[in-house]
């Protein structure tokens, strides 16, 4: 339900329109590890698993680094992998000491070849590598689920909306954005919440879902609601109607980052 005190149907239109569609493009990180040996000594990669979760290509990627397998944090270390889940196919390439070691099966023919272990969030492999640089390597890679802390989720939401209370983790890397700040629950919450406010205006939106209903709050002078903004946090208490239904609801929330 879209929620509001008073305002026009033209401004509310405008209101909405200019909040950007952009506020909930937040990617919080999935962290993972890769660990093994190459030629028996250790090396351990910390990994981005955020593209893990796939029915059809399962894909791992050494974290601060980009698609293009350079050493964007100067860790020394480069790795990606892909798992095509159909084809049972994984592929992986380490570079490491300047060194870029292919992980796959190559086209060594029959059964004992050495391949890919693939699970629901890990996977291994253990033999030689492919190519002119040849080494032997065993490596596993961990994408388990983290606790909500390790994958950025270090805010709070709480707080009540139409009598439900809300006691959340929130993802706060987009909170000390230029010109907007966004918090989000993770999608798996029993209650999720986003907040969006853009920093010159104060004009924002937060949105909830709960026990299969929907709230958006548009705060905004022009409605008749407004943030209250600090360093680190965002609360909003209001007393509200829904345009849709007509049922007036009291929300009370805070969205506290203070430990990003």
């Amino acid at each position: 339900m879209l929620s509001f005190k008073f305002c026009s149907s033209l401004t509310l239109s405008f209101i909405l329109t200019n909040l950007s569609i952009s506020a909930w493009a937040q990617t919080p990180p999935v962290p993972g590890v890769a660990e093994g040996t190459v030629d028996g000594t250790p090396f351990s990669v910390p990994l981005d698993c955020s593209s893990w979760q796939n029915d059809v290509q399962r894909q791992a990627r050494s974290a601060g680094d980009d698609r293009r397998m350079s050493d964007e944090n100067g860790d020394g270390y480069v790795f990606s992998f892909s798992y095509l889940v159909p084809a049972d196919r994984g592929d992986g390439t380490l570079i490491i000491d300047g060194r870029e070691l292919r992980i796959n099966p190559g086209f060594r023919p029959g059964p004992d070849a050495p391949k890919w272990q693939v699970g629901e969030d890990s996977a291994s492999f253990s033999g030689p590598t492919v190519g002119q640089d040849s080494a032997e390597i065993e490596v596993t890679i961990d994408c388990a689920l983290r606790e909500a802390s390790a994958r950025g989720f270090t805010g709070r939401v709480t707080g009540t909306i139409d009598g439900k209370t809300i006691d959340e983790a929130l993802f706060c890397g987009g909170w000390d954005g230029a010109s907007a700040i966004e918090a989000r629950t993770d999608e798996s919450a029993p209650m999720s919440a986003k907040l969006f406010v853009i920093r010159d205006s104060g004009q924002g939106t937060i949105e909830i879902e709960s026990e299969g209903e929907s709230y958006r709050i548009v705060a905004a002078p022009a409605a008749g609601t407004e943030f209250q903004i600090t360093e680190d946090s965002v609360r909003f208490s209001e007393d509200l109607k829904s345009r849709e239904t007509g049922k007036s609801y009291t929300a009370d929330l805070t969205f506290d980052c203070a430990d990003r």
